[in-house]
This record gives structure tokens, sequence and C-alpha cells, in this order.
């Protein structure tokens, strides 16, 4: 049984979540910033080291906690090397925002990285699973990053961070360092031989290795067939038949009918002459209803929803379309007994289909149940958790696992928050 309705609600659910981060199997080193929850809480990232190990941990465990009602959790992963995982209050208004790295390639100007396995040596004992390193190497770490980055430095973000590691080293009696950091903070620039200085540390207490590119062909069919758009004009919303995507979708689309439009994902390929022309004449030599039709020609479906969805892309450029259902979902068969699975054709999704960003509604069996009697449990489960993996484990991806339990209002404030976010409001914000 979720815990009630008031014990999900802000901030207390995310606080379990912080608190459960921080005494979990997995092993991370927190770059720089306080460790306390309120300064992890609605910050603008928590930049977190780890291996590939732990970021696998740590999201499976998050999946759990949104199954429980804790939280929602949304996971954006473009490149290998980092994953960030924002977890939401139920209503939307709380959030941390973690940036995971898995290889952190911002030192010496890019040319070097390093990893959790070559970096773990420089922490502190701690019996937290959330570790630091010394002062020294953390600001060594931070100085190459505002270079690597291209920071400004009169930022009140950096002149609050470079104050206090200021401060720092004075109370740790490092005047040299304490007053090179005052010089930075009044001129705003960085020396090259200051530069020079922390790399020397950081090659000294972390190994740092040399960065290799990444595979051209691969990088350039990621960008042309399976990246989204900068600019996000698309999201799919998924889930069980009965778990709520629909009536969230029509909430949103009569809240704004200015700028939000809705698709019925079955619109990707049943409105294709070639496949009305199939079910004409096709279908009644196979005696089959319309859904299992479907899944017997799960490829040409996937295919034709591939090449609609990328039509919808260059045409859509303004405001929001909510597509009910992701392409993915076209092969997923037998989705209605107990042992539901992917096509033998899922590979396909590995090579077409623009993955745009994804909202996955989930609640419980029971409460499915009082809304439509079509899953088994059994089949419920297995649709959630095969869908949880292909998302949150691939790359490019933008997933949102979406716990629409609560009550209407909370679900549309927290759908509203993460739509927000997804759009990163550049000209279009849901009211």
């Amino acid at each position: 049984m979720i815990d009630s309705v008031s014990s999900r609600t802000t901030p207390y659910s995310l606080k379990r979540c912080f608190e459960a981060i921080h005494s979990g199997p997995w092993r991370f080193i927190q770059l720089r910033g306080e460790g306390d929850f309120e300064s992890w809480r609605n910050e603008e990232d928590v930049d977190l080291l780890g291996s590939r190990h732990s970021v696998d941990l740590l999201i499976a465990e998050a999946k759990t906690w949104v199954l429980k009602g804790w939280c929602h959790f949304r996971i954006v992963c473009r490149r290998a090397r980092k994953v960030e995982l924002c977890l939401y209050s139920i209503d939307g208004r709380e959030n941390l925002l973690l940036d995971l790295w898995i290889h952190m390639p911002q030192l010496d100007r890019g040319r070097q990285w390093i990893s959790f396995e070559t970096a773990n040596g420089g922490t502190k004992d701690s019996d937290s699973s959330i570790l630091r390193w010394s002062m020294a190497i953390e600001l060594a770490v931070y100085i190459h990053h505002l270079i690597c980055k291209k920071k400004r430095l009169g930022s009140s973000r950096v002149q609050q961070r470079l104050g206090q590691y200021q401060r720092l080293c004075e109370d740790e009696c490092k005047t040299e360092l304490a007053s090179e950091l005052l010089r930075i903070l009044n001129q705003q620039s960085i020396s090259k031989a200051f530069e020079l200085q922390m790399l020397r540390v950081l090659q000294k207490e972390l190994s740092p290795q040399n960065s290799q590119s990444y595979r051209y062909v691969d990088t350039l069919w990621k960008k042309i067939f399976l990246n989204s758009p900068r600019r996000k004009h698309l999201i799919s919303v998924m889930g069980c038949d009965g778990v709520g995507k629909s009536s969230l979708i029509e909430c949103l689309e009569r809240m704004s009918p200015e700028s939000v439009r809705a698709l019925t994902g079955k619109h990707l390929y049943r409105k294709s002459i070639f496949y009305k022309l199939m079910v004409i004449f096709v279908r009644p030599l196979m005696f089959q209803d319309r859904e299992k039709f479907d899944e017997t020609w799960a490829p040409f479906v996937y295919l034709r929803a591939c090449l609609k969805l990328y039509f919808f892309e260059l045409r859509v450029r303004s405001g929001l379309m909510l597509i009910d259902r992701n392409i993915l979902d076209f092969l997923y068969l037998d989705r209605k007994t107990d042992q539901p699975g992917f096509s033998r054709f899922l590979g396909l999704s590995r090579v077409f289909g623009s993955r745009i960003p994804t909202i996955h509604c989930v609640i419980e069996h029971a409460a499915l149940m009082t809304r439509k009697q079509e899953m088994s449990e059994q089949g419920h489960l297995a649709y959630d958790r095969d869908m949880m993996e292909q998302f949150s484990s691939r790359q490019p991806t933008d997933y949102t696992l979406f716990y629409n339990g609560g009550t209407l209002d909370e679900s549309l404030n927290g759908m509203k928050c993460i739509v927000n976010d997804i759009l990163e409001k550049p000209d279009f914000s849901l009211k």
C-alpha cells in the first residue's frame, strides 16, 4: 500500500529521496556545493561523479520511489558520459536536479577527463554514499570547469562559490590560494599560471586521462535519425490503458487551447492510404481484429509511425503537440495477456525513430482496475518494467516516469511543471 497523499506532499517525499541517495549501495563524489537537503532542493544542479554501475543502481532505485508515490523522475541522456536525473515532488513544485557524470571531460580545456575509478583515491573517509574531495582538489576541478565551460566570472553564482573557496583557504591558512582567488574575484579573470598550478594538483591526485574523440559515423546517425530537436514542440505521453494519460492530455488541451494540440498515437500510421488498403483487402483474409492486425504488422506500423513523426517535427514550429502513446508502443505485443513483450523487430528502435521527450504515466494495479479492466496484474507490471528499462537505459533519451496516482490537481500541477522544464520555456509556457 502506498503512502497517503498527505505524506507525499512537498517537500517531505523529496527529503526521503535525498536521505535514500545518501545511504544507498552506490558511491558518488559530489564535485562542489553544500551537502544538505536545502542546498540541493530547487538548485540549478548538483554535480556527482560515479561509475556506470552506481548510476544504474540509483536509477533503478529511483523507479521504486516513483512507484511508491514519493516523486516523479526525469532522465535526460544525450551522451554516454553524463546522465541528468531530476526528481520532482508529486505536485511538481520542488525538485532535486542531479548531473550524474560517468566521464567528466572538463579538465585542461577538455583535453583530459576523470572517472570515479581514477578519482576515488582522493576522497575523504565517509559512511555516506556521497563522498567529497579535499578542498584543494575541489577547487582545482572547479577552476578547470569554469575555464572549459567559459563561464562568466562576474555572475553572482560563480562569485558566491569562489568567495566560499576563498574563505575556506583563509580558514586553512592557505594564504597564496586565498590571495589568488581574491584577485580572480576582483579582476574576473584566471591567469594561465594559476590554471597550470591547478592542473598539476589534479594530475598528482586524480590521474586524469587524455580525451578521445567520439565515433563520427555513430554520432552523425544519432543526430539525424534519433535525436529530437533542441527546440521541442512534440511530447509523447504513454502508459497502460486506464492509467489516465488521455485525461491528462485533454485537461492540458482545455487549459491552453490556443497552444496545446492533442494527437492520438495510432493516427501516426492509421491515416496512411497503404494501411487503409491493407485493412480493406488483407485483414479480412487473416480473420484478425484491428489490434491483432497491428501487432502482426508491427515492423511496418513502427516504420510508418517513425516517418509521420519526422514530418510532424518539421511542421510543428510553435506551441505544443501532445501525442497519446509513444512509437515504441507499436513494437510491444500481447499487452493484454500475462506475458506481453517486445517484438523481435525491437532492433528497429535503435536505428530509426526520433526520440522525442516521453512521459510515462504509472499507477498501482488496484487503482488501474478501478479505471479500466483490460490488463492483468502480471501484464501491467511487465509493461511498466519493460518500458522503464528500455527508455532509461538508451542514449539519447528524454524520459519521465510520472506517478499519476495522486489527486487530479496534483497530477496536473506536476505535469505542467515537467512539461515546462522539457520545453525549457523558449517561447511557450503552460499556464
